[in-house]
């Protein structure tokens, strides 16, 4: 009577392992997709800004974080601006251009809606035109 205790005893501790390291493995796992999701954000706006002339970046962003639209579907509307990606959630950007002498420094963040955290802040710089 006493072995089969400890056996379920036994038992029941590596099940509970199992489940935990189950969980964690999920949430690695989400967060692991939704920072690739916001890292390939990140670099369509990169790409979409580098091949604008320096004018139309500053005029799209101005120097503090303003909207930025992820949809290519024309002027941000309204306080916000966001793009659901399927099975990653629901992302909005934001960008900022710096006038530098001979350079212009383009600000982007990327982050979730809502929020899971510290979003994605990358900064490009590039030679004005």
């Amino acid at each position: 009577m006493i072995e089969m205790l400890i056996a379920m005893l036994i038992m029941t501790v590596g099940v509970i392992t199992t489940l935990s390291m189950i969980s964690a493995s999920m949430r690695a796992n989400t967060n692991a997709n939704r920072l690739t999701t916001k890292t390939a954000l990140a670099q369509q706006t990169v790409e979409d800004l580098l091949s604008m002339k320096s004018d139309d970046v500053v005029a799209l962003c101005p120097s503090t974080l303003t909207d930025y639209n992820l949809n290519m579907t024309g002027p941000v509307t309204g306080t916000a601006n966001y793009l659901t990606v399927s099975g990653a959630g629901t992302y909005n950007a934001k960008c900022s251009a710096t006038q530098l002498p001979a350079l212009l420094q383009i600000n982007i963040s990327v982050s979730t809606v809502p929020d899971d955290g510290a979003p994605l802040q990358t900064a490009v710089y590039r030679y004005l035109e």
